[in-house]
């Protein structure tokens, strides 16, 4: 089983957050609040609303690589959503929108680790989600971005889909 995290990985929370804040003044620290110069609270005020988290864009060839993942195994969207109720309301209706009304695969959980077990692949794109993971018992894959340990690596889903071949 994979469990495929969104924000980050097949869903461009950054673009949408570019279009709040404008041009960051950096990419290269998970605490994507610090790109802008801002507080995490303020930061994350201005996406309090069910309307930025349901009209956020999939990363180009994001449907694609879903369609390779689930040709390999089940696979489940797994995010972690922002502690205030539009981001739960807004990411359901992102999952609605892009893969339909019925969808039942996926999981909503800032505990992403209690779901570690042998044969689990967790694919994210937080250091922290991907060490507490494999230190549970699963597998992990992180998606090289420009604010984690794999930023050298370009390609990313063509690494994820290669590393993921060492599982399969």
């Amino acid at each position: 089983m994979i469990l495929l995290d969104m924000d980050g990985v097949i869903v461009d929370i950054i673009s949408g957050c570019k279009e709040i804040f404008g041009e960051p003044e950096r990419e290269d620290t998970w605490n994507i609040h610090e790109w802008w110069g801002l507080d995490n609270d303020t930061f994350w005020k201005e996406t309090e609303n069910e309307e930025f988290w349901s009209n956020l864009n999939g990363f180009d060839r994001w449907a694609s690589f879903y369609n390779q993942l689930i040709s390999m195994d089940k696979v489940i969207l797994c995010t972690t959503p922002r502690l205030c109720p539009h981001s739960f309301s807004g990411k359901f209706k992102w999952i609605e929108k892009h893969f339909g009304r019925g969808f039942e695969d996926f999981i909503f959980t800032t505990q992403k680790h209690l779901l570690a077990r042998p044969g689990v692949i967790l694919i994210d794109d937080f250091d922290g989600n991907i060490d507490n993971f494999r230190l549970c018992g699963g597998e992990g894959i992180l998606v090289p971005r420009s604010y984690n340990k794999n930023r050298q690596i370009i390609n990313s889903y063509e690494f994820v889909l290669n590393e993921l071949t060492l599982w399969k």
